[in-house]
């Protein structure tokens, strides 16, 4: 029996909704004619198997589990291992228990008789990006291929992320100590000195002068300052929540010229690694893009590739597409033209996604190099300022009474 979620009119012409199980839709037409209701919509209710609800509420897998997921499957898979007994295998190296019971859950369904790319894509462990490319191996018969491409793919990205964490994660520290050193010396520290200069009747120097000034501000009207930043962060945390604001900070920091190029340089890298997974496992170009846009986070850039895809549909070129939607890099581009003459757009797409994980490794190192010393000399500017400040009109008293 199938169950449909009924709206219907009464004769009264009240308006109600119930589910109603029934063999088909004409039954329940049939069921409701009867009646003397007339129908305004039915919807039939699909009831999940019980193995989609057993694993549905999981949360995907950090691309460092997932790396060395799917390179251990691969190398079993060239060994002549089967996927399932791979599977078995691979669960016993599992040490964290939580993940090790997910992982059973997923053999059980494949014992029952379910495809891998389905199960892992119901289970929420998995990308859905890793699971289409898992779908395409099975249909190809290339699944060990698939896997080898996806534990390089999840590889380079946990790295890239490592690099980027190690670029901020330090200069965020600084930057931290510094706002605390700042709040404790204007909230605790100069109104100390203020009354004991007030007692001493001192002629202050305009530094000092102005610091006290900016301490009793604070002082004075804290309640302010913390409601004040409190709603601007609601008001940030709701802009950033609003497709339409999204859009528009995009579009804005996109006429910057250094941030686009950032932005066009990591975009190329992580739509190329996936784009040269996909053709490398034989699925079409066009049928690629679309899934290799749809992992780009910037939807900026997928609204490009959107439009570059429609144009190669009508028959123009990738490099010429590009161009027109205002994406290109010149090493793209000459790439790309290569690619077109000689028909190996996978080996280019590697050399492209290699090229610009290169580009990015610099860019934080160089990143992480600056902005140490750069914090670091304004957290000890800062220091200074505030020394100076509580110092000099001690010195001009004791210089005074010598």
């Amino acid at each position: 029996m199938k169950e449909f979620r009924v709206t219907a009119r009464r004769q009264s012409g009240e308006t109600v909704t119930r589910v109603l199980r029934a063999p088909s839709q004409q039954a329940v037409k049939q069921l409701l004619e009867k009646q003397e209701w007339h129908i305004v919509e039915i919807e039939e209710q699909i009831r999940e198997s019980l193995w989609k609800k057993r694993i549905r509420r999981n949360r995907p897998l950090k691309a460092r589990v997932l790396s060395h997921l799917f390179q251990q499957l691969a190398e079993m898979m060239r060994s002549g291992i089967p996927f399932v007994e791979a599977w078995r295998l691979l669960i016993l190296e599992v040490s964290n228990k939580t993940q090790q019971d997910k992982l059973r859950q997923i053999l059980a369904t494949m014992e029952e008789g379910v495809a891998p790319s389905e199960v892992l894509n119901q289970s929420g462990l998995f990308p859905p990006f890793a699971c289409q490319l898992l779908y395409a191996g099975e249909y190809s018969g290339s699944l060990e291929t698939m896997l080898g491409l996806l534990g390089d793919f999840y590889e380079k990205t946990d790295r890239q992320k490592k690099l980027f964490l190690q670029a901020l994660l330090y200069p965020a520290f600084l930057l931290f100590c510094t706002l605390c050193i700042l709040v404790g010396a204007v909230c605790w520290v100069l109104p100390v000195f203020s009354e004991m200069f007030a007692q001493l009747h001192l002629t202050l120097p305009l530094l000092t002068r102005l610091l006290l000034r900016i301490s009793a501000l604070v002082q004075v009207h804290a309640a302010v300052i913390i409601a004040s930043v409190l709603l601007s962060i609601v008001g940030l945390v709701y802009a950033s929540r609003r497709a339409a604001c999204r859009a528009w900070c995009i579009e804005q920091t996109m006429r910057i010229p250094a941030v686009r190029r950032l932005y066009l340089i990591g975009c190329w890298q992580r739509f190329s690694s996936v784009l040269a997974i996909q053709l490398a496992g034989g699925i079409p170009l066009l049928q690629a893009m679309r899934r290799a846009s749809a992992v780009v986070p910037l939807v900026w850039y997928r609204h490009k590739m959107t439009r570059c895809m429609n144009r190669i549909e009508e028959g123009g070129s990738f490099s010429q597409a590009i161009k027109g939607e205002l994406i290109s890099t010149p090493y793209v581009e000459t790439m790309l033209t290569v690619g077109e003459s000689t028909g190996s757009y996978d080996t280019i797409f590697y050399k492209i996604a290699a090229y610009y994980e290169w580009r990015l490794s610099v860019f934080f190192t160089t990143l992480r190099s600056l902005l140490e010393p750069l914090l670091m000399t304004l957290t000890g500017l800062i220091i200074g300022i505030v020394v100076m400040a509580l110092l000099l009109p001690l010195f001009d008293a004791a210089a005074g009474m010598g």
